[in-house]
């Protein structure tokens, strides 16, 4: 799982264009109610970073507006959970 988590984080980052969308679909799908992976992808990326780099996404598109929201709504659930 963190090998699949790292090259999803990575292709968000560096803004592969063809796959983002997917990628956060994923992520999305792997993260809900799923605290193991929520540790594992925050330890995997800078939190703050990751989170500043999906917003700008936002206008991407409305599949991946959505993915986006959902995940900036899991990610911080989590972090309430883990803190």
């Amino acid at each position: 799982m963190p090998c699949l988590i790292s090259t999803l984080t990575s292709w968000i980052v560096n803004g592969e264009k063809d796959v983002i969308s997917l990628s956060l679909g994923v992520l999305v799908n792997l993260c809900y109610k799923n605290l193991p992976a929520m540790y594992t992808l925050m330890r995997s990326v800078d939190s703050k970073e990751f989170l500043r780099t999906i917003l700008k996404l936002q206008n991407d598109g409305t599949d991946t507006r959505v993915q986006v929201l959902l995940l900036d709504v899991i990610f911080r659930v989590s972090v309430t959970y883990m803190a």
